[in-house]
């Protein structure tokens, strides 16, 4: 796991030209318009999303060790506006 920078966000790296990359391109490239953004796109799986994070809980996330394998059975795109907390503003079931 790492902390996104400068926030409480911390997350598990994906491979970076895997699945999620090819959903990001597909969408970038779809025609729909984006406001520009802060940070660059990483794929990634979001294990905590919390206005506050203690250190100890820090800690503990990330001292994560994944060994078995994940499913990952959903996408959520989540609006962020600083200082504002994130907005979940879709979520996509995954199927097979």
């Amino acid at each position: 796991p790492e902390r996104f920078p400068q926030t409480n966000i911390v997350s598990l790296p994906l491979d970076p030209h895997g699945p999620v990359r090819v959903i990001f391109e597909a969408v970038r490239s779809s025609g729909l318009r984006f406001l520009p953004v802060r940070f660059s796109f990483s794929p990634h799986a979001t294990i905590n999303f919390y206005p506050s994070l203690t250190r100890d809980r820090e800690r503990d996330l990330l001292s994560l060790r994944v060994t078995e394998p994940v499913v990952i059975d959903r996408l959520q795109l989540s609006l962020t506006d600083d200082p504002l907390p994130p907005r979940r503003v879709m979520e996509l079931m995954l199927q097979g």
